[in-house]
């Protein structure tokens, strides 16, 4: 009897002492936020995170046989290969990034990517905006949606967290990642169910023309 209630006391003083320690770390986290150098890093690792999604790439890969189709490419066939290919073209630029990280360095790849993003994004808008619908029309869409994907995957795609884990100090760095990847899911959603609204009521052109500007 004695027994099992020193068990239950010491089992109980344990809970507490573990829910003290949790209440203290929670305390430190919030008040390391608060803190000027842990806030700076942290806001821009949240806004990089953002913006890097508000590209629209999972849009783009979601929706990128509808919007081959409004290009031009009206054959189901056609613009399921195309979807094939973008897809290739996402692994083969990823792996490419993994060979290329170690010999020119996270920032230039970084810089290279986002720069390339804006250039396809551009290319993109200016088919559909001045090109008649057209096969022609639709086989420079898939090229410009190439590069977009090519580009991401080979800079902000691979490079991303990297660069987020690295901004963030040790203290906040597992609870900020957390809100970083949790922004990114937001953003995401957001973007992929309101893409065709916008789109229908905008135009494809002018969606790539805006998204642009988050680079």
């Amino acid at each position: 009897m004695n027994a099992t209630y020193s068990e239950l006391e010491l089992e109980k003083i344990i809970k507490e002492m573990e829910k003290t320690t949790q209440n203290k770390k929670d305390s430190i986290i919030k008040e390391s936020f608060s803190q000027r150098e842990y806030f700076y890093p942290f806001l821009l690792a949240l806004i990089t995170a953002s913006l890097t999604q508000l590209t629209g790439i999972n849009a783009f890969l979601q929706y990128s046989r509808i919007i081959l189709q409004k290009a031009g490419l009206s054959s189901n066939i056609i613009s399921m290969l195309g979807t094939s290919g973008i897809t290739l073209v996402n692994l083969l630029s990823t792996l490419l990034a993994f060979f290329l990280i170690d010999k020119l360095g996270r920032k230039p790849i970084f810089i290279i990517g986002s720069s390339g993003i804006v250039v396809a994004h551009i290319f993109s808008a200016l088919v559909l905006l001045f090109i008649a619908p057209s096969v022609f029309r639709g086989y420079l869409c898939l090229i410009g949606l190439m590069l977009f994907i090519f580009f991401f995957a080979m800079g902000p795609g691979v490079i991303l967290w990297l660069i987020i884990s690295e901004m963030l100090p040790t203290p906040i760095r597992s609870k900020g990642m957390s809100i970083c990847l949790f922004s990114v899911f937001l953003i995401t959603y957001i973007l992929s169910s309101s893409f065709q609204v916008i789109s229908k009521i905008a135009g494809f052109q002018a969606t790539l023309f805006s998204v642009h500007f988050f680079l």
